[in-house]
């Protein structure tokens, strides 16, 4: 049977590339350190379940998208006590909390994340409560 995570421990987990992070570049020039309260997790339904696919992280202030780069950030997500890397798709400004084609000027910074990576399930099967 099937046991779906608590968000929070899955935002927790996604968001550790956040935490502590420095960000540059921000509409009046600078710097934001973000915690979990500054983040949403977006999540897709797939054929083998649902999975985290972005993260929308509210800076408070615009964000000049131009200075975004995939590079400059990492996410790491922890499943059973392993702490494993996401892999990023693309990162981009938004004026909204939700995922888009193209960059919007805004203050969400979107961080889109591979929904097939191995860790990117936010399901969890206990084979032994199963047994």
């Amino acid at each position: 049977m099937f046991k779906k995570r608590k968000i929070t421990n899955i935002l927790a987990g996604l968001t550790i590339c956040i935490l502590g992070s420095v960000i540059t570049g921000c509409g009046s020039g600078n710097k934001s350190t973000l915690d979990t309260s500054n983040v949403t997790l977006i999540t897709k339904v797939s054929p083998y379940g649902e999975v985290g696919y972005a993260m929308v992280c509210d800076f408070g202030d615009t964000v000049d998208s131009k200075y975004l780069d995939p590079k400059n950030f990492s996410v790491e997500t922890t499943v059973d006590n392993k702490t494993e890397t996401r892999n990023i798709t693309r990162v981009y400004t938004n004026s909204e909390i939700a995922i888009s084609d193209e960059s919007k000027d805004g203050k969400y910074v979107v961080i889109e994340l591979n929904p097939e990576d191995a860790n990117a399930t936010t399901l969890g099967f206990n084979e032994e409560a199963f047994l």
